[in-house]
């Protein structure tokens, strides 16, 4: 990313302005569309735009008490103001999901990839110079759009894949009827 272009220190905020965040353009790490069903049906729109932020340069400032989360799937937990409904960043053990409208002064870069292709809307266009990819994408897709190894991203992938399983698993289980008297 080209970071000279922008301020070291990036804010966002909700639209009601009652959760506020910021984080350092050092640690932005790539833009996508994403073009799932669930991006869509979260965000009214054919595609969401997120910044990915390294958790270590991210910080709420205030509001953090209002955020709430909703499981969209066994994978995701999408975050949201509970006052305005605004989209804000969901944070993940290793990366943060910044939403690019939730900026408070937008930033000039374009996507670098549409993910989750496979489900755009029929009347949207993708733009066939930005690499765009069926679900998430592979490893070799990875490897070869943000440079790296393909074996670094297969195990990025085999991690990601087992922290699903492990989120589907307490899912299922949270979700089995109890016995009476049981808690």
């Amino acid at each position: 990313m080209h970071e000279d272009a922008h301020p070291a220190e990036i804010t966002g905020s909700c639209l009601c302005g009652k959760i506020n965040y910021r984080f350092n353009t050092a640690g932005m790490r790539f833009i996508n569309n994403c073009h799932c069903r669930n991006c869509q049906k979260h965000s009214g729109a054919a595609f969401v735009s997120s910044l990915h932020v390294d958790p270590d340069v991210f910080a709420w400032l205030d509001g953090e008490e209002l955020i709430k989360h909703y499981a969209s799937s066994p994978e995701v937990q999408r975050a949201f103001c509970a006052d305005c409904g605004s989209r804000v960043p969901q944070q993940q053990p290793d990366d943060v999901v910044v939403p690019m409208a939730g900026l408070d002064e937008p930033l000039n870069l374009a996507p670098q990839v549409d993910i989750w292709a496979d489900q755009k809307l029929p009347w949207l266009t993708i733009d066939p110079a930005r690499p765009a990819c069926r679900g998430r994408g592979t490893p070799e897709f990875w490897a070869k759009l943000m440079g790296g190894d393909v074996e670094t991203y297969r195990t990025l992938q085999q991690e990601l894949d087992e922290r699903q399983n492990q989120l589907r698993r307490s899912a299922t289980h949270n979700s089995q009827p109890k016995e009476q008297g049981q808690l």
